[in-house]
């Protein structure tokens, strides 16, 4: 191509193959090549009327599946007798975070993937058959029988796996691991390894960024010597001839220290950076994070303060590394929801999905003021940034503009259009975290009050479920006029606008009270710091109930700490069903 200047075929004729250097090597190369291609597995034209076979298999890097072909006749033959004539391959390597799956995840993915490139052949009257471990596809359609504490991520993602599988005809034949030579030719044999010096550098490098949590480890860690333990000796004697309550004590002349009768060392009891170091010697180290107990007894046998055993307890409570290897849960700080202390102060909103209803809506935005409960009931075609964005208008022109606005991180909140509402504003809007219902549960809430509540007069009312939108406006004002228990007996509505609750009770009261409590409700000042204390009084009061419960440990988060979310799942079917 070089000597033509060209890689068209008119051009290159011209030159002879013999001028440019074409010789014995070259006659050899050719000839190679042809027998590498004649070894080539030759592929079968599908037919009609064979059956067609799927094998699949994964290993730890790669996965790999090959469609085969059979006569009628021989399916019934055992698996080594068949005469499979193959159709097609495929293969491929688990890389970024597919490389870290789940081995029966590798697994069923290669039948997902396999079924999806090919098909062209699988998708037949008759069907095919999927040779195959009978536990990859029990994975796939009931994700949580074999882990009921997967993820919802890894579940939505076996929920589109199944769906993919059901437009196929199939029949499963099961076939052992070690049996299954037609996959394990992809995903094991013909796979190249990773180098192993890659893997172990990878390994290495993020081991070399964490930083030693073993303070003996520490080049700056003080050993307790008796040196130590005696200038501490001295330095309290010195400060009091003697301890309150403390045994006897008696120099040692051999020791150069004090020691109780029984001969133990005498640790003062205001030395705690002393005590802290000989526990991390009797429990860290060589000493095996051994419990509460042993460490104790360690330490008891030679030394002794008056609280030993209770600071012991404490210390191996907070020993991190028997946290993680003991039980597995680490106690992390609970970290504080965003309160109101005035109305319009802080704004939550979420949507809640109904059923189809009266023009097509099916989607109620619930905005509700953090301070007062003060909610409005918006009913929506679709869950959209629109929706929100013209809803947030509304409430800000009839109450005045939220600095603070609190949602989950969905497309419908989480959006260019928000965000420029927000910045055009000066406004803050806080995201809860996901799949954690519990953290955005001042207006969770309210949805099971709403639904609750639709249901009741659907039911009363004899309305069909597609008649909800009829029934909201109902449900928003029965929520903001009911009187809240956490406002001391005050309706949202009143601590929201300062305007009086309707109430169904009958009117018995003469002008004199009337007038007494139209005089009652003008000292509105006050109103509002009286509603936060009285909040406030009742949170503090079930703190103290949930700290007085024992053996109750509340879990301590801190800020960037991952943490494991359980979600519940409920029966399917329609929100508004009665049944």
């Amino acid at each position: 191509m070089k000597a033509a200047g060209s890689r068209k075929k008119v051009k290159l004729a011209k030159f002879p193959l013999d001028q440019i250097g074409w010789g014995d090597p070259q006659l050899a190369d050719l000839a190679a090549v042809k027998a590498a291609l004649l070894k080539l597995v030759p592929l079968a034209h599908p037919s009609p009327t064979a059956e067609v076979c799927l094998y699949t298999d994964a290993s730890q890097d790669s996965w790999g599946a090959v469609a085969t072909q059979l006569e009628p006749g021989e399916v019934q033959l055992p698996l080594e007798q068949q005469h499979h004539r193959p159709l097609a391959f495929l293969s491929g390597r688990f890389v970024g975070d597919s490389s870290r799956w789940l081995t029966i995840e590798k697994e069923a993915y290669a039948i997902v993937e396999a079924t999806s490139r090919l098909e062209y052949l699988l998708l037949r009257p008759v069907g095919f058959r999927l040779y195959m471990d009978h536990r990859n596809l029990v994975y796939i359609f009931a994700p949580y029988g074999p882990d009921t504490a997967m993820a919802r991520y890894q579940a939505d993602k076996l929920q589109r796996w199944a769906l993919s599988m059901l437009s196929f005809t199939y029949v499963i034949e099961h076939v052992p691991g070690e049996a299954n030579v037609w996959g394990d030719l992809l995903s094991r044999w013909g796979a190249t390894k990773m180098p192993t010096a890659a893997i172990t550098g990878a390994r290495m490098s993020r081991l070399a960024g964490v930083e030693r949590v073993s303070p003996l480890e520490a080049v700056d860690f003080v050993w307790p010597s008796e040196d130590k333990i005696r200038a501490a000796q001295l330095a309290r004697r010195a400060k009091d001839s003697m301890e309150p309550r403390q045994p006897p004590l008696c120099w040692s002349d051999d020791r150069q220290l004090f020691l109780l009768a029984d001969e133990r060392v005498w640790i003062p009891d205001d030395d705690v950076e002393l005590q802290l170091r000989l526990g991390v010697v009797a429990h860290a180290g060589a000493a095996g994070h051994r419990g509460a107990k042993t460490t104790a007894k360690a330490l008891e046998d030679l030394f002794s303060w008056r609280s030993l055993r209770k600071d012991v307890a404490v210390f191996v409570s907070e020993c991190m590394h028997c946290m993680t290897t003991a039980t597995g849960k680490i106690p992390r700080p609970l970290g504080e929801t965003l309160r109101a202390t005035k109305p319009n102060e802080q704004l939550h909103f979420d949507f809640l999905s109904m059923a189809e209803g009266a023009g097509g809506l099916k989607y109620v935005l619930l905005l509700k003021d953090n301070m007062s409960g003060y909610v409005e009931l918006v009913a929506c075609v679709q869950a959209t940034s629109d929706e929100v964005y013209q809803s947030l208008l509304d409430w800000f022109k009839r109450f005045g503009v939220v600095r603070q606005w609190v949602s989950d991180q969905g497309a419908h909140f989480r959006n260019r259009v928000i965000a420029e509402l927000q910045r055009a504003l000066g406004a803050h809007h806080h995201f809860t975290t996901a799949y954690t219902l519990w953290a955005n549960g001042t207006v969770e809430v309210v949805n099971r009050e709403v639904l609750k509540a639709v249901k009741a007069l659907l039911s009363k009312r004899r309305l069909r479920v597609e008649d909800w939108p009829r029934v909201l406006p109902v449900v928003q004002g029965a929520l903001n006029q009911m009187p809240a228990d956490r406002l001391n007996g005050m309706s949202p509505l009143t601590g929201f606008t300062a305007l009086p609750a309707v109430t169904t009770t009958v009117d018995l009261v003469d002008t004199q009270v009337r007038e007494h409590l139209e005089t009652v409700r003008a000292a509105l000042d006050g109103m509002h710091s009286e509603m936060t204390a009285a909040s406030e009084k009742r949170k503090r009061a079930a703190r103290e109930r949930v700290a007085r419960r024992q053996g109750v440990t509340l879990p301590r988060f801190t800020e960037s700490d991952f943490v494991l979310a359980a979600t519940a799942t409920g029966k399917s079917g329609n929100k508004l069903a009665l049944v």
